[in-house]
């Protein structure tokens, strides 16, 4: 019986090149983790941490390893995209034509129920300019500014003043590393 040859170990870069690496399959895990996480935070029947995180604190919580994850990969295709072509104008032509159509429609979407749903203006809420400037400011990631004002986040008298999409952090920090990816 001969040995089978020794096949070349397959490379970071080249699990990036092929569409058979997984990566969707360990974005969707991520996501179902992220899921997880804020269901055991907004559970008010059993509060306390979901199982997964409560195994891991005080060190760590599943949220925060998934959203790691996110990053991680992120940053590994967006660095890609910039070897494989470093020109400035189309990387940033690339990155917000990705980016922002989704976001705009995401914000536009979630302020419109909230704002006639959850504020005791209703529908006369959506003629004030606080919901169509958190929609903007939002889609243009806050102007990529290190700290967001708190204020910015939530609409006044809606959902109680809690904040609105309070996830998308993530996607200003996004932003943020598209620049430092292009420096």
């Amino acid at each position: 019986h001969k040995p089978a040859p020794m096949q070349t170990p397959r490379t970071l870069a080249s699990a990036i090149d092929s569409n058979d690496n997984s990566f969707n399959l360990v974005r969707l895990i991520a996501a179902l983790l992220v899921v997880l996480f804020h269901a055991g935070e907004h559970n008010t029947l059993a509060p306390g941490p979901d199982p997964l995180s409560a195994l891991m604190l005080p060190v760590a919580d599943i949220g925060a390893l998934a959203v790691d994850m996110f990053f991680v990969l992120s940053g590994l295709f967006i660095t890609q995209s910039w070897i494989r072509d470093p020109d400035l104008l189309r990387f940033t032509v690339r990155r917000v034509a990705r980016l922002v159509p989704g976001l705009l429609i995401c914000l536009a979407l979630t302020t419109v129920v909230a704002v006639i749903w959850f504020s005791p203006a209703g529908l006369a809420g959506l003629a004030e300019p606080a919901p169509w400037r958190y929609i903007i400011n939002g889609a243009m990631l806050h102007w990529l500014v290190y700290s967001i004002p708190p204020a910015e986040l939530a609409l006044p008298g809606v959902l109680g003043g809690a904040a609105l999409n309070g996830s998308l952090w993530t996607v200003y920090w996004e932003g943020r590393m598209y620049v430092m990816v292009a420096l």
